[in-house]
């Protein structure tokens, strides 16, 4: 991008104003930061109508648009408006097509080999697509045989998993990832049960399943469905004391097929940006390991109303 293209970009997300201009700045610095290692991000629900899908697009497409690597959208979700129908708009490969190119990657040696047959999204992500035409959720074993054997050759791969309500689902898919991206409305009864869901990730259970591989805590990503965010993001960060992030709801996140992201008002680009600087704040820090905090009060969490 250069600079006559960021400036540009500064002044329609953000203003004028140089605090602004600067923010952006240095949020598009830190989504562009090198990464040693392929880092693998886990977008999570565990109640539907929160925008899991929408989350995952955003963070896919805005690192697509501003890392020089590969990136890797996956939809495990599945459903008629999934990642797949928002990035590409479907997958017009024959059945027989798609199941030739899924064994090349298989036996992938290289970067090109890895992306055989895959479709590319207008912000330049590649889409990976585990619904099948059935587009039932994908399990955590074929996401272990599909994606496990390329992910290497990617530099960030997104994961939509989707709603995940039964424990071990959810618990086997977020240990897929090594960061976690927990979406929940802001309203007290689902935000509870989602900071509830992270905190247990830091406990026995969760480092049974390979949270404790983990060095970085998970994001949790509060849509502000009802307008409750004000006093539910601040009592949740105070509880749990891992990042929590309030996004404003959009109506176009209940589009059901391909959205162009200039579609979306400035505040909810803004607040993707900002997610997805957090976002990449955090797989830097997952690449050395060490010790991880332990929540304030363990995992019972109970956001005021």
């Amino acid at each position: 991008m250069t600079g006559a293209h960021l400036a540009a970009g500064l002044r329609t997300l953000f203003g004028s104003t140089a605090g602004a201009a600067y923010e952006l700045t240095a949020a598009d610095a830190t989504v562009g930061t090198g990464l040693s290692l392929s880092r693998r991000i886990s977008v999570v629900a565990l109640d539907g109508g929160s925008g899991t899908t929408a989350v995952a697009v955003a963070l896919a497409s805005l690192l697509a648009r501003r890392r020089g690597g590969p990136v890797l959208a996956v939809d495990a979700a599945g459903g008629h408006a999934g990642l797949v129908s928002r990035t590409i708009g479907g997958d017009p490969a024959p059945q027989a097509t798609r199941a030739a190119a899924g064994d090349q990657r298989l036996a992938a040696r290289t970067g090109t080999q890895a992306r055989t047959g895959l479709p590319q999204s207008g912000s330049g992500s590649y889409v990976l697509d585990l619904a099948g035409t059935a587009r039932r959720p994908a399990s955590v074993e074929t996401w272990l045989h599909e994606v496990a054997p390329i992910a290497r050759f990617y530099d960030v791969v997104v994961t939509d998993w989707g709603v995940r309500a039964a424990p071990m689902d959810f618990v086997e898919s977020v240990a897929t990832g090594h960061l976690v991206v927990m979406v929940s409305r802001a309203d007290r009864q689902s935000a509870t049960r989602a900071a509830a869901a992270v905190a247990q990730l830091d406990g026995p259970s969760g480092e049974a399943a390979g949270a404790a591989a983990r060095p970085v805590p998970p994001i949790m990503v509060l849509v502000d469905v009802s307008r409750t965010a004000d006093r539910v993001v601040a009592a949740v960060r105070r509880r749990l004391g891992t990042p929590v992030h309030a996004l404003p709801h959009d109506p176009e996140w209940s589009a059901d097929t391909l959205t162009s992201s200039r579609r979306f008002a400035a505040r909810t680009r803004r607040a993707h940006i900002r997610l997805a600087q957090a976002v990449m704040e955090q797989a830097v820090r997952s690449q050395q390991p060490a010790a991880r905090p332990r929540p304030a009060r363990g995992p019972e969490v109970v956001v005021p109303g």
